[in-house]
């Protein structure tokens, strides 16, 4: 267990400081491959022992080597918290009997490397919401893309369990909703159907929070790239790489050829340790039980010195950021921080909501038929194997995790008259079913309101404490926590202790 925790462990370390560069470059519109490493202050190249996860920023004392500016301690954070995620789900999965399906390493390393993606993306996608309320689509796309690809082929290659897998009438729903909208894509790309909340607003101003400073102060939460990456504020390391945003795009666009450096490096590693896996253990033959008998341990222990860890993390993001705030505040004559409020309200009354959501009835109707039709031709049909019953079960979790955020979108709009929940936040929750399975998501769309009110109530309090003002986070974070949860109890799980199963 110690070496394979180690290694896991390591892995998300460094994987913390890959997203490090994601959190800051995508939603910039940056390249993520190049420039190199560089202080924002005095623009000098990092020596590559400055970028050690975690432990560059305490030898450096968080500042820079070279000119002593601050960096934001929310780097050597998020690969502290990756490294624990991924070390910390390794052992929940296989030492411990809280997701027994997990039967061993030898068995179900592939599934495990999907999951730890899917950790990373939610960091990453809830790090830039909470920041600049947005998703970038980039996130979730990956994420679909290694759901619905990457669990046929782990259930191809070994007998992992832990995929979740349809057969019968949800088969043909899958088929059905996903030729729908392969449709409704094509209509909408060809313009037969109008883009929703495509029109800017009357002083020209962006339709979101997407417009949040890119070049941040450098003591605040976006200072520097990562101890990976530190970034630029200002045009200090910008090489002239990014290419000039289109005007009113809610995000950057989606270019996904210009990060395969970073991607192929992240892939080839996870294949790397898959393989090490699979020779270390003596493959997967069905025939022979799992070579390295699992030592099981006490859950609870380890669930709670995880969740006071991150929570630790939390409470020392919050007041570092307080009071880079604060020293912001004082060195320079900005707005008041009120007025990014103001434009959010101004975002959320975006004229005729009812009208542009009327626009998105439309593009969901094709899914929505092509689903129930085909569930309606396949009510009968025989099982599929194994592999074809994993890929309908990703794509029918796809569906499923993106119609339960939309039709709440749908709804909450047209009650209410505003603009209600995010696109982004349907494509997240799309992408976790993906990778989870349908009722997997539908359980973290009803957990996820809990904790939105413990963190609503936890950043009131902290807020007024420190600042004076609270601050609102979007939906998108609670929804990767809840994620996060049912992930290392699993929804049945959760489900039966509760009695709704």
């Amino acid at each position: 267990m110690t070496l394979w925790l180690i290694l896991f462990t390591a892995y998300g370390a460094c994987v913390g400081s890959f997203l490090n560069v994601v959190i800051y470059r995508i939603p910039a519109g940056r390249n993520i491959v190049s420039p190199p490493s560089a202080c924002p202050e005095c623009n000098h190249v990092l020596a590559w022992h400055d970028n050690v996860p975690v432990l560059g920023w305490i030898w450096l004392l968080g500042r820079c080597r070279y000119c002593r500016a601050s960096i934001s301690i929310q780097y050597p954070i998020i690969e502290a918290v990756t490294a624990s995620m991924f070390g910390g789900l390794y052992v929940l999965y296989f030492h411990t009997d809280l997701r027994p399906e997990f039967v061993g390493l030898a068995a179900d390393w592939p599934v495990l490397l999907v999951h730890l993606v899917l950790l990373a993306s939610l960091i990453a996608a809830s790090m830039i919401d909470a920041e600049l309320y947005i998703i970038p689509l980039a996130i979730p796309r990956v994420l679909t893309v290694v759901g619905v690809v990457g669990l046929p082929l782990a259930r191809l290659v070994s007998d992992a369990t832990g995929a979740p897998s349809v057969n019968g009438w949800p088969v043909g729903a899958a088929a059905g909703g996903a030729a729908g909208l392969v449709v409704a894509n094509a209509l909408l790309g060809l313009g037969g159907i109008p883009r929703s909340f495509d029109e800017p607003l009357g002083d020209g101003s962006e339709a979101d929070g997407a417009d949040s400073d890119p070049n941040p102060d450098p003591d605040s939460d976006q200072a520097m790239d990562q101890p990976d990456d530190t970034g630029d504020t200002g045009d200090a390391g910008d090489t002239g790489d990014t290419d000039p945003p289109a005007e009113h795009d809610d995000e950057p666009p989606w270019r996904p050829w210009r990060a395969f450096g970073r991607e192929l490096a992240f892939a080839g590693g996870l294949i790397l340790i898959g393989v090490l896996i699979h020779i270390t253990t003596g493959g997967t033959a069905p025939d022979r039980p799992d070579p390295a008998p699992r030592r099981l341990y006490d859950w609870r222990p380890i669930v709670t010195w995880l969740a006071a860890f991150w929570l630790a993390c939390l409470l020392i993001s919050i007041v570092w950021s307080a009071v880079a705030s604060r020293r912001a505040a004082r060195a320079s004559a900005e707005a008041e921080p009120e007025d990014a409020h103001e434009h959010l309200d101004d975002w959320l009354d975006h004229p005729n909501p009812r009208g542009e959501i009327l626009k998105e009835i439309l593009f969901v109707a094709f899914p929505v038929l092509g689903a129930a039709a085909g569930a309606w031709l396949m009510r009968s049909a025989p099982a599929l194997s194994p592999p074809w019953a994993v890929l309908a079960g990703a794509v029918f979790g796809y569906l499923v995790g993106g119609a339960v955020v939309w039709v709440t979108r749908i709804a909450g709009t047209l009650g209410f008259g505003k603009e209600a929940m995010g696109l982004g936040d349907v494509h997240l929750l799309a992408a976790i079913g993906a990778v989870m399975g349908w009722l997997d998501s539908i359980v973290i769309f009803f957990v996820a309101p809990f904790f939105g009110l413990l963190g609503a109530a936890l950043l009131a309090a902290l807020g007024r404490l420190l600042s004076g003002r609270a601050r609102v986070i979007p939906y998108g974070p609670y929804l990767a926590i809840a994620a996060v949860v049912v992930l290392a109890f699993g929804g049945e799980r959760l489900l039966a202790r509760f009695g709704m199963l």
